[in-house]
């Protein structure tokens, strides 16, 4: 072998070693990068698990609660209490808020849930994929708007009924004995707002300012059932104008000024280059073995050894992320959800630990197929037995091979 011959042998190994090296780490990033893709921005990759943890339940109870708050607020019971009567008990106000959210349960269907969920879902995901070029974030509410207006009136009926009744009459009593003398019934209303002829009749001056003092006469059960009636219809008008007066779609792209849009765009513009840049990984490491087979151009030995090694330890590290980082995790995960309720923590707990362990899962399979690849090609550099090369005879040596051929 030449001086000429040596500096390419070792030109050639050096660029080999290099070429594997970069291969190693193009072929982790490409399992890693690929995974990723076809996982965790894929909207069927999420509701295998969101079924298993019922996170469908979570939603609800979110918007049963911001219902409830909204219910409370508008339903103001206690702006004509007095100084006398006090105002309503921390453990009554808590009381009234269960007994909404049960009729609230009962009123809106998980189903109804489930299919918004996944209609909005799959929406954001197709847009933010490039699979839709328009965002569709529409929540549809004309299913449940009648059983929202009912729900509203019974919810008012069972639960507020009779403390407002108790209200009204303690403050009629009060104003009968004296005292109170002009006086608002809770909500703002005034006596003198209902047409109740038998007070009228009872001599009680129920025009301008309601003075009750000295009076003998009490309004009847049935009057006081009106004026509860009333009352609890005040309190519902604002509501159940709202919820006639919402679209029966809702697009949350429109409810948030476009703002929504926009921010998804962004993601989605990182997305799209993401995506180039795992198709840019799979051409680079197909690009690279094709090299590595230049250089070793008619040895299929070592072409098979130089191209198996980057895959086997490529993968291996993959493979070894995916079995360390789920248990490090672990400890993170449980205790971001210690914060949350504890029905809400259970259920958002075991949804994250389910998708991790199937993203974990998958980029396990993928390491596995990639590393049994560069197994057999190393089986193959061990195993394959290449034909030896003739030997060129130098023209002297030729002519006297044939001259003892003739002999």
């Amino acid at each position: 072998m030449g001086i000429f011959d040596t500096i390419m042998w070792i030109i050639r190994g050096i660029l080999i070693f290099a070429f594997g090296l970069l291969l190693t780490l193009v072929i982790s990033l490409a399992i890693i990068g690929n995974t990723v893709r076809y996982t965790i921005l894929d909207d069927n990759f999420y509701y295998a698990q969101i079924d298993k943890a019922d996170a469908y339940e979570i939603t609800k109870n979110v918007v049963i609660a911001s219902l409830t708050d909204t219910l409370v607020n508008g339903m103001d019971i206690s702006g004509g209490q007095n100084a006398s009567s006090g105002a309503m008990s921390e453990s009554s106000s808590q009381q009234i808020k269960d007994d909404i959210q049960a009729e609230l349960s009962n009123a809106l269907p998980t189903p109804w849930f489930k299919s918004q969920f996944k209609g909005l879902f799959s929406g954001v995901l197709n847009f933010i994929n490039g699979r839709s070029n328009t965002l569709n974030a529409t929540v549809s509410i004309k299913e449940i708007k009648p059983k929202l207006l009912n729900t509203t009136r019974n919810i008012a009926r069972k639960v507020l009924y009779d403390m407002v009744k108790s209200q009204i009459q303690s403050q009629i009593s009060a104003a009968m004995s004296g005292r109170a003398g002009n006086f608002t019934l809770p909500g703002g209303m005034n006596l003198s707002d209902f047409n109740i002829s038998a007070i009228n009749a009872s001599g009680m001056n129920l025009n301008g300012s309601t003075n009750l003092n000295g009076s003998a006469n009490l309004p009847s059960e049935a009057e006081i059932n009106n004026m509860t009636e009333a009352l609890i219809d005040q309190q519902l008008a604002p509501i159940e104008q709202a919820i006639q007066g919402t679209p029966d779609n809702l697009d949350l792209n429109e409810l948030t000024q476009g703002s929504l849009q926009q921010a998804l765009l962004q993601v989605r513009q990182g997305i799209e280059v993401f995506f180039l840049a795992c198709t840019a990984l799979i051409i680079l490491a197909v690009t690279l073995m094709l090299i590595m087979a230049g250089l070793t151009w008619g040895h299929i030995k070592a072409t098979a050894r130089h191209i198996g090694w980057p895959l086997i330890l490529g993968s291996g590290l993959v493979g070894a992320i995916a079995f360390i980082v789920p248990a490090m995790l672990e400890s993170q995960i449980l205790m971001a959800v210690s914060t949350l309720p504890s029905g809400s923590g259970v259920i958002v707990s075991e949804l994250v630990f389910g998708l991790t362990g199937d993203f974990f899962g998958k980029l396990m399979l993928a390491s596995l197929i990639v590393f049994i690849l560069g197994f057999a090609l190393i089986l193959v550099s061990i195993i394959y037995k290449e034909k030896p090369k003739e030997k060129l005879e130098k023209p002297a040596e030729q002519a006297k091979r044939k001259e003892k051929e003739k002999k």
